[in-house]
């Protein structure tokens, strides 16, 4: 069969067309594509809220249920309010811990990683946008915009909450990856076991077949002697008669 213009006698095939892609390149370009997306909405979310807040409860807090309130407060500090007087440094520990976290899961195939990574980075982002353009003292000289307010709890923004939810999911997933893995190999070593012991066995039924070889072969032997004298004994008997 010969494609649309194709040679007569020649053995080039038709290039494959521009538009054709690896399943494996799609695939990690969908996830690619998923973490920046989810990230950039949590991202969006973030400054929606806080932008809510700071219109919203400049003079006010606004009650929930049972401990929960609305309240605005300036965070000097990282996650949770906490290390105010690290700012900077913290600052540019987020900064490398974003691209630490684009960098690592850039070539991952895994949607569920995808969707968390895009929750801590998005997370990431949003606190770091608020240091960014939120300060008139110089360079990431802003203050962090918190107003979830649990009242036993620092008070925290949505940027915390996806940095939070984000960790909490990639220890637990690591958690139960590695105890698959013992109880998967467990079983490896079980079957393996088996494996041996038939082998064994297999071994060691052939080892008594080759022993009791020859002497089923001497029996045979002394069977067909035993038929030989009756047969020279039958014979002289009908000598005798005759």
């Amino acid at each position: 069969m010969r494609f649309p213009g194709h040679r007569k006698g020649s053995n080039t095939k038709p290039a494959a067309s521009v538009g054709t892609e690896k399943p494996h390149s799609r695939l990690l370009r969908n996830r690619r594509l998923l973490l920046a997306g989810v990230a950039a909405l949590w991202l969006l979310l973030d400054q929606l809220t806080k932008a809510w807040a700071v219109n919203a409860l400049d003079d006010r807090s606004i009650h929930l249920f049972w401990t929960l309130r609305f309240k605005l407060v300036f965070n000097e500090g990282a996650i949770f309010g906490l290390g105010s007087s690290l700012a900077p440094y913290i600052t540019a520990l987020v900064v490398i811990v974003s691209l630490l976290i684009v960098g690592s899961t850039w070539r991952n195939e895994s949607r569920f990683v995808a969707v968390v990574a895009g929750l801590v980075l998005g997370g990431a982002l949003g606190n770091l946008g608020d240091r960014a353009f939120r300060g008139d003292g110089g360079v990431f000289s802003g203050k962090v915009i918190d107003f979830i307010d649990l009242q036993w709890w620092p008070v925290f923004n949505v940027a915390d909450s996806g940095i939070t939810i984000g960790v909490l999911l990639f220890v637990s997933s690591a958690f139960l990856a590695r105890k698959a893995n013992t109880a998967s190999g467990q079983k490896s070593d079980a079957n393996t076991g088996g494996v041996a012991s038939a082998s064994q066995q297999v071994a060691d039924n052939t080892a008594d077949g080759q022993k009791s070889a020859p002497n089923t072969l001497e029996e045979v032997a002394e069977i067909k002697d035993k038929a030989a004298n009756r047969s020279s004994e039958h014979q002289s008997n009908h000598f005798g008669i005759l």
